[in-house]
Parts: C-alpha cells; sequence; structure tokens
C-alpha cells in the first residue's frame, strides 16, 4: 500500500505497510475464476487460482479445471432450464409447418431463410431482414430436389443435391425461380456448398464411378457452370467418411469429413488441389453413421478466426494467422457428455448446438475457453413425430433458428 509523509520536518518516511488480508487483490474474471485477496504480510498478490474441476459454474454445469485462462465452464452436460433467466433466452417466434414444408435443413442466404426439405416439397422461403420477425415469402420448388446445403450470392441460389450433383438457379424472383444448369461430375450427393467470386467449391460423398471429395467449378456464367479441379483423399470413404462442409479462405479450403476431421487444401490451382494438413478431432473414434452423414456444418471464417463445428464433438476455434496450419484455440467439446450435439453454428462471439431437444448458447469472444451462458429445453410442437433437426444464427448472432422436421420453426432471441 501506498506509505505518505507525517508533514513533520526532517521526518522519514513511515515503515513500508501492506494492505490487510480483507482487500481483494485479483477480481474474478470468469465464471471458474477465484478471486484472491492479500495476505496481510507480503507486499504481491498471491498465485492466480481457479476454481477445481467439477465446481459448479451454471445451471449445474462445470468448470474444467484447466487453469490459467482457459479454466472455464463447460456446461455442455448440464441441466438443461426448462424457464432461463430474463434476458439470456427468449422464444419469440414460433413458424408452424402447414404440412407442405419441413425444417429438414436450415440455410441463410442474406436476407432469406432456406428452409429446405425432400419428404414435403423443395421446402420454403423466409424473409428474415428482421432477423426476429421471419416470415414466408413462397415454397420451393419440389424441382429443387433433396438439398442438403444452399448458396445465395447476389440472386444465384447453388444447391447441394443428395442425388443430382451442383445445381444453379435463378431466385431474381424467390416466387418464380428458374433452373439453370447442373454439374452432375458429383452425381449422387453433393451436401457442402461454398462460393468465393466466380467459384463454387462443392463438397459430396464420392458419386459412382466419380471418387471426388471436393468438386471446383467456374460459375462466371451460372447458367452454363464448367469443373475446374477436384480432390479426392482417395480411402473411398472407408477412413475419414464422407465430405460433407466445406469454407475457404485465401487459398485455402477447409474441407469436413463425417469421420476423419477436417481437412486443409491447398486449392491456389485449381485444376490440382492438394492437402497439407488434416485437423484431428478428440474423442473415441465415430463410427460412419446416419446421425452425421447429413448434416451440413459449414466451417466459419471470420478474420484470422476458424470456428469448426463438428457433429457430435462441439465447435472446435483455430487461429488462421497462417491458414496452412491453423493453430488449436479451444473448443465445447465434453467427454462426460452423455447426449452430444448433432446441430452446430457459429458467428462472431456466439456458438450454438442442438442435442435432442436442448439448445445450449456459448460465447466465444475468447476463443480458448468458450463459456457457456445457457442450456434451454425446448418444447416440441405439438406434432406427431415431431423432432429438432438444425439450428442456424441470423447474420446478427442475436438470433437463433431452431427447425423441426414436422413442426416448422422456432426463433430464439439470444444475446
Amino acid at each position: 500500500m501506498a506509505d505518505k509523509c507525517t508533514g513533520s520536518a526532517q521526518q522519514a518516511c513511515p515503515a513500508d505497510a501492506v494492505e490487510a488480508n480483507t482487500t481483494v487483490c485479483r477480481a474474478v474474471a470468469s465464471k471458474c475464476d477465484a478471486q484472491e485477496k492479500c495476505d496481510g504480510t507480503t507486499k504481491t498478490c498471491p498465485a492466480d487460482a481457479f476454481q477445481p474441476q467439477g465446481a459448479t459454474c451454471l445451471a449445474g454445469n462445470h468448470c474444467d479445471g484447466l487453469g490459467g485462462a482457459n479454466s472455464n465452464c463447460r456446461g455442455k452436460c448440464g441441466t438443461p432450464l426448462t424457464h432461463p433467466p430474463a434476458g439470456i433466452v427468449e422464444k419469440v417466434l414460433e413458424v408452424p409447418s402447414d404440412g407442405s414444408w419441413a425444417a429438414t435443413t436450415l440455410e441463410l442466404g442474406g436476407s432469406l431463410l432456406f428452409s429446405t426439405s425432400a419428404d414435403y416439397g423443395g421446402g420454403a422461403v423466409f424473409d428474415v431482414s428482421q432477423p426476429g420477425v421471419p416470415f414466408l415469402i413462397a415454397k420451393m420448388p419440389d424441382a429443387i430436389g433433396d438439398a442438403r446445403h444452399v448458396e445465395l450470392a447476389g440472386t444465384t441460389l447453388y444447391v447441394g443435391d443428395n442425388y443430382d450433383g451442383l445445381k444453379v438457379w435463378d431466385y431474381s424472383s424467390v416466387a418464380n425461380p428458374v433452373a439453370l444448369g447442373t454439374i452432375g461430375y458429383l452425381k449422387n450427393q453433393v451436401y457442402g456448398v461454398f462460393r468465393v467470386g466466380t467459384k463454387v467449391y462443392a463438397a459430396g460423398a464420392p458419386g459412382q464411378g466419380s471418387p471426388v471429395d471436393l468438386l471446383i467449378a467456374n460459375v462466371q456464367n451460372p447458367a452454363t457452370p464448367t469443373l475446374l479441379g477436384t480432390y479426392a483423399d482417395g480411402d473411398g470413404e472407408t477412413v475419414s467418411g464422407r465430405a460433407t462442409a466445406v469454407a475457404v479462405s485465401g487459398n485455402y479450403a477447409y474441407l469436413n469429413f463425417t469421420v476423419g476431421g477436417t481437412q486443409v487444401i491447398d486449392v491456389s490451382v485449381p485444376a490440382s488441389p492438394t492437402l497439407v494438413t488434416t485437423l484431428a478431432m478428440p474423442g473415441p473414434t465415430l463410427s460412419f453413421d446416419g446421425n452425421c452423414s447429413g448434416r451440413i456444418h459449414k466451417p466459419v471464417v471470420e478474420g484470422n478466426l476458424l470456428h469448426i463445428p463438428r457433429c457430435l464433438r462441439g465447435i472446435f476455434s483455430y487461429s488462421i494467422a497462417n491458414p496452412a496450419q491453423p493453430i488449436a484455440l479451444g473448443n465445447t467439446y465434453d467427454a462426460q457428455c452423455a447426449t452430444d450435439p448433432v446441430s452446430l453454428d457459429a458467428r462472431g462471439a456466439t456458438g450454438v448446438t442442438l442435442a435432442g431437444n436442448t439448445l445450449r448458447i456459448y460465447d466465444l469472444s475468447e476463443p480458448a475457453a468458450p463459456d457457456l451462458k445457457a442450456a434451454i429445453d425446448l418444447v416440441v410442437p405439438g406434432v406427431s413425430g415431431s423432432s429438432t433437426t438444425y439450428v442456424r444464427l441470423s447474420n446478427d448472432g442475436h438470433y437463433a433458428y431452431v427447425g423441426f422436421n414436422k413442426g416448422g420453426i422456432q426463433v430464439f432471441h439470444i444475446n
């Protein structure tokens, strides 16, 4: 503590003193941090301490005990709240299905939300220019097919079809879209689609006679897309599983596989993409099953950050200051979980996961230490056989759209 002169002439500075043992010298910095106080004897604050592993931190969740900046409330397995505290999560809207569409998949395209479904027609398109109040604009034509992922660029919609490869549609009129062109090289299954400039990158399972995991197409003229190059990891799905999603930053593509993690591909020469490295995921070995094979979890690139949503694992964050060699920062994976997420999304400082009927919201502002904000029990619409399918974040990250296979969409204000 500071010492002061007495004001008397030639008086020496008083003897050095220390703060009392009730003085807080280091405040709590996170839910799993611990407060430090002076000991009343020494001048230095005690070493930074953290709550032990297993300590309760939020809604029955637990601290991970990692210490340092990584010590945080992981909480993916905590008891979900039926009624979250006011201001954390608020259900603002429910858009029921009329039976002619269902939210088998949800994808955002600018101010439009596409709810695609092969079982109930092509799907539906919603206006989300006001993110919390989506409203139905039009049904999607059956010819859209079994769309596993869509990417809207301007008025052009790129569709990854589960049976007919990469399709291109003119959506200048949402009510009357027009089919433009198709590349069937990945015929049978195209899942993830990502467009950059005049190129489209399509991730999919090897089609008949076409052992390809990634297709690169020139779409300068959307009506006549042309093939630029392909990439295959060569294992025919036996090791890595199925390529389901892709994102591109600069000269590198990040290709998600159902089993084998994420492959970093150099696409600087589209005619000959090459593998740079593979980002493996922790936890037990996954089997190739239906739980993940059709789920599209597109990696999200934001500046020097890469968020990779992984089915049955969680959200993994990386630094891509060197895009060829991503550096792992943190993740929401928790081996103690009995139910793991099968749908996830991440945007900016927010991440969401959906496991069964539980929606979890994470703070990703510190990617090395993702922090659970809330775990919410969802009320499934009263339609026989209805269950959750997908979760997507709004463009501003303030709303979560939760899809149901028979019950439409629920909208939550999450921050």
